[in-house]
């Protein structure tokens, strides 16, 4: 289905999910391929209304090879578990709070912000910190199972520093 975008409100952006309103029939929870000039995916929110929308932020927008306004397909689809994920970027934890008692390593602290996410090989993924609202970006540099597949507890981590 073709659904016009628009942009997510400032405190839902960077959290790899989606808002589609509800008449179009697609769950919370749920995931969706996303096609403008490239694919991506997301995990879907709903919100009420009649308007064929998708509300997403502009790390999505970018990975789709879109601006905000311009109309997308959009269906449903099951990504794969990832086995390892392979991200570069800066270290999370100097832009936010967390025990170490809660994440161990910058790649724990990391699956666990993620978890639930998807990642696919050349997209962006935008973190906001738990402490803070500065957004720390990684880029999805290898996964396996290749294609989009989504975070999970048992996904191995890997970061590389820039």
């Amino acid at each position: 289905m073709k659904l016009r975008t628009v942009m997510l409100r400032e405190e839902e952006k960077y959290r790899g999910i989606v808002r589609i309103s509800k008449s179009v029939g697609i769950q919370p929870r749920e995931y969706v391929l996303i096609s403008g000039k490239m694919k991506t995916a997301a995990r879907v929110w709903t919100k009420s209304g009649d308007e064929k929308l998708i509300w997403l932020d502009e790390v999505t927008a970018e990975n789709a090879g879109i601006e905000i306004g311009d109309y997308v397909e959009v269906e449903k689809f099951e990504p794969a578990i990832a086995k390892r994920v392979v991200l570069i970027g800066e270290e999370l934890s100097e832009h936010t709070w967390i025990p170490r008692i809660i994440a161990k390593s910058e790649e724990h602290l990391i699956k666990l912000v993620l978890k639930g996410r998807v990642l696919s090989v050349g997209e962006v993924v935008a973190v906001r910190g738990v402490s803070t609202d500065i957004p720390v970006f990684y880029e999805v540099l290898e996964t396996d199972p290749s294609g989009f597949v989504v975070m999970s507890d048992n996904t191995e981590v890997r970061l590389c520093k820039r």
